[in-house]
């Protein structure tokens, strides 16, 4: 390194030093800059304060809110209350024909798969599931509260691969679903049963009010075909066989006594069959058309709605 090139160092050091030196901060400025930087630590302590507060206010607002909603099930629900919160499991029973899965809420049946058949399109051929149907019982308590079964959460027994047993258990006592399937048939048991329950079920009902909603699915390619051979049937007890009518809208109320009310498509049919010396009485039916849908990212259509309000004899 030359001599020349040494001070031209030397002058740039000099330079960036000198610099530095002129534009450096007076005391003043360093106080201010302090002050700045305290009223923004200041600033910020008192954000977070607030944001405390703030999440401290909302959670009382949410344990205000579950307090009154606690309240309000207490209410409704009484001695069932409990029952309003669960998990949504499915249990399943099946045989060589038939897999029918029944779900925690509710303890129904929430769907039904044909096994052994397929449709046009060469699916598994479900009658229904838990979006095309809906079952439900309506309990009067001791205390004349009126309870939907479909808004509690049973508890599920399996005493064997057959039997499944849907329960609400009180202190003293248990309501029941008993649902039973048997080899080499398409027939499931089903059997209400009150084991104890006079403590907290009216002793004025001697029957259950029971609704069966299902939209029935489209299974063949023609649908005006199809339609013309699915509809609403009912046996009374010591009569023929009547439907409502297939190619429109239709409803019936019947006072007298019915044996089984069956939904049908053109070649299955699903059937509530009262069983032995029971009937179902105060028997409103209805059947609707639907329209078709050309939504490609649902696998079905439906052909129409049934639905059903019945009494069943309890005791």
């Amino acid at each position: 390194m030359d001599k020349n090139t040494l001070i031209g160092f030397l002058l740039i050091i000099a330079i960036m030093v000198g610099f530095s030196y002129w534009n450096r901060p007076s005391e003043e400025e360093l106080e201010k800059q302090r002050q700045v930087q305290d009223s923004l630590r200041m600033v910020q302590a008192q954000e977070e304060a607030l944001r405390e507060i703030e999440m401290a206010e909302a959670e009382k607002q949410i344990e205000k809110k579950d307090s009154i909603q606690n309240s309000i099930t207490e209410q409704t629900f009484g001695a069932f209350a409990k029952f309003t919160k669960g998990e949504d499991k499915i249990y399943m029973l099946e045989n060589e024909l038939l897999k029918v899965c029944v779900a925690a809420k509710g303890g129904a049946v929430s769907s039904v798969e044909v096994k052994n058949y397929t449709t046009t399109d060469g699916r598994p051929l479900i009658l229904f599931d838990s979006n095309d149907a809906q079952q439900n019982m309506t309990l009067v308590t001791s205390n004349n509260r009126v309870i939907d079964t479909k808004e509690l959460y049973f508890s599920a027994t399996m005493p064997n691969d057959s039997t499944l047993i849907m329960s609400l258990p009180m202190e003293q006592g248990a309501f029941k679903y008993i649902y039973t399937i048997h080899k080499d048939s398409y027939i499931v048991d089903y059997k209400i049963k009150a084991d104890g329950m006079s403590e907290y079920l009216s002793q004025r009902e001697n029957g259950l009010d029971m609704e069966f909603d299902m939209f029935l699915r489209q299974q063949e390619r023609g649908r005006k075909f199809e339609n013309r051979y699915a509809g609403l049937y009912y046996k009374f007890q010591d009569d023929d066989v009547e439907n409502l009518e297939t190619e429109k809208d239709d409803s019936k109320q019947i006072t007298n006594r019915v044996k089984w009310i069956g939904y049908k498509d053109q070649f299955f049919s699903t059937v509530l069959i009262a069983k032995g010396d029971v009937n179902f009485t105060s028997v409103d039916l209805e059947s609707s058309m639907m329209p078709e849908v050309r939504d490609l990212s649902r696998p079905y259509n439906y052909l129409k709605h049934y639905s059903s309000r019945m009494v069943v004899s309890f005791d």
